[in-house]
């Protein structure tokens, strides 16, 4: 076992040991001027808001669309400020292993950084938004177990919003799905830009944790549940939702 006396020492043998992880999340900037996200299923399906919050360093403007639906709105923010867009209630993704073309591109002429947030009455999350530069080709979903109330599951789920066109996904899931698919099972799909993957658990006890996803082009994961309780057991509950990094 290796004692370290010195705390110089310690802090320049842990500083070392970082290097390479720091090295690696540095390049993942949550600035930039193309985003892809989505939203998840909530537990007040069809009833909660879904806004983007876009901030900048600079006098900018842009536009977010969802290009699938023909929906479009321009936005301006000033440096160090930050604007608030609503988006369409129609762009829950509902259901689980059902494709949709429910991706929101977000375009603008100076980097910016941005923000969701969905919420109804109490129920809220929020999450930061990669920008496609800092996107990947695989990752590991991070997601919680659900809860199971009056008969209702609501389900560990987590979404997949392809930026490109014929972009192949592989999906090997780590407990079963809600339509069926078990642990372990591996499958493809193909998905073009705009269109997005939710896979939810079967079982309100269920935790799609660890799931592994990867695909030929880069492409943006979320992660999270329509409801539960952090940790088990509490007396209060959300959504969650939260992007993965790769």
């Amino acid at each position: 076992m290796l004692v370290i006396k010195n705390h110089r020492t310690f802090i320049l043998f842990f500083g070392i040991f970082l290097m390479p992880f720091l090295s690696s999340l540095s390049s993942q900037s949550n600035e930039g001027k193309v985003f892809w996200f989505g939203f998840m299923e909530h537990l007040d399906v069809g009833q909660n808001t879904m806004v983007a919050m876009i901030t900048s360093k600079y006098n900018t403007s842009g536009t977010i669309s969802v290009p699938n639906n023909g929906w479009s709105q321009q936005f301006s923010v000033s440096a160090n400020d930050v604007v608030i867009i609503n988006l369409p209630s129609n762009i829950e993704n509902i259901g689980s292993e059902v494709k949709r073309s429910l991706g929101v591109k977000l375009t603008s002429e100076d980097p910016v950084s941005v923000y969701i947030h969905q919420y109804h009455n109490a129920r809220s999350e929020a999450s930061v938004v990669l920008p496609m530069s800092s996107l990947g080709k695989e990752y590991y979903v991070m997601t919680y177990t659900g809860v199971t109330r009056n008969g209702t599951v609501h389900p560990s789920e987590f979404l997949i919003v392809a930026p490109q066109d014929e972009t192949t996904i592989n999906i090997t899931l780590s407990d079963d799905s809600e339509r069926g698919k078990s642990a372990g099972t591996s499958f493809s799909i193909l998905l073009n830009a705009g269109e997005t993957y939710q896979v939810q658990a079967d079982l309100g006890s269920g935790d799609l944790s660890g799931t592994h996803i990867s695909g030929d082009k880069n492409f943006a994961v979320f992660g999270g549940n329509s409801w539960t309780e952090v940790p088990t057991g509490c007396a209060f509950r959300d959504n969650l939702l939260e992007q993965m990094f790769p």
